[in-house]
């Protein structure tokens, strides 16, 4: 808080009854030269979706053509909020560079997996195209335990049940979410 009278408030700032106030929770910052009160915030934006990002996704539903997938992350900014659309289609033509002839052979819901953002306006359109991209997580959709990587595909520790899927390299190594 200060006097407008000393410093004019700009951007971040108002003026009630000849007070400067802050907007939100930030580090001020007083201009002696041009005598005005800048304020940077404390919390950071929440990251917007944008193409050529990587994400991190559970995949909420499937149809033969598509995919429907729940946005949780930016993979380069994982702690970080999202803000705006986290929902984004994946289509069966942008899954894979081999030949996929349902999205129900290389995805199922609740598989976590990472894609790259080709569009975010008017709607997240998903690629999963490349070797660092696809699955990275799967759950079996019988007994719903964590899927274990088994030559191309998966299996599951406890019923036994085998599935494919459009994989990436790194299916089932590291903290995911």
């Amino acid at each position: 808080m200060g006097v407008a009278e000393d410093f004019v408030p700009c951007v971040g700032t108002f003026e009630e009854n000849g007070e400067s106030f802050s907007a939100s929770f930030c580090y001020l910052t007083l201009d002696t030269t041009d005598f005005t009160a800048r304020v940077k915030p404390r919390v950071g934006q929440p990251a917007i979706v944008k193409p050529g990002d990587t994400i991190i996704g559970v995949v909420r539903g499937t149809r033969p053509s598509m995919a429907i997938i729940d946005v949780r992350a930016i993979a380069e900014q994982p702690h970080r909020g999202l803000g705006g659309d986290t929902n984004g289609t994946l289509h069966v033509s942008k899954s894979s560079d081999q030949y996929v002839d349902s999205m129900e052979s290389a995805f199922r819901v609740r598989d976590i997996i990472r894609a790259r953002v080709l569009a975010s306006d008017p709607a997240i359109q998903l690629t999963t195209k490349g070797p660092n991209l696809g699955v990275l997580k799967s759950y079996c959709p019988r007994c719903g335990t964590a899927m274990g990587k088994k030559g191309k595909g998966v299996v599951c520790p406890e019923c036994d049940w085998k599935d494919t899927k459009k994989m990436a390299e790194d299916y089932g190594i590291g903290h995911i979410l």
